[in-house]
């Protein structure tokens, strides 16, 4: 059982200092930046981006919408390409952004409307 406890406190290190060492080098990004900056906006809208892109391939042949409709976990893949997961992740997360930023956006006109009264 001491064995679970020292292998997770292991690889906290590890990542730690994998951030340690990572740091410097991405510190200048505005890309990542943005991202760090917006992580509860992506977590909240990934499901959403997700169903978007599944909804989106719903048209291709081999889709499976007995699946699709009973699965939350179900992904299509074309050609039954494991690699496309890349895709997703790359999509959902500009739809996450995306739906975030337009959301932030909208609350802060309410807000001025608002203010305005």
């Amino acid at each position: 059982a001491l064995v679970i406890y020292a292998i997770s406190f292991l690889a906290i290190l590890f990542w730690l200092r994998i951030s340690k060492i990572l740091t410097p080098l991405i510190i200048n990004s505005k890309a990542l930046q943005y991202i760090a900056d917006h992580t509860f906006g992506i977590m909240m809208h990934h499901i959403a981006g997700f169903m978007i892109i599944k909804a989106f391939f719903s048209y291709s042949k081999g889709f499976n919408f007995v699946a699709f409709k009973n699965n939350v976990w179900y992904y299509y893949f074309p050609a039954n390409e494991e690699y496309c997961a890349w895709f997703y992740i790359a999509i959902t997360l500009v739809i996450a952004l995306l739906i975030d930023f337009t959301s932030r956006r909208f609350y802060a006109t309410i807000k001025v409307l608002k203010e305005k009264k």
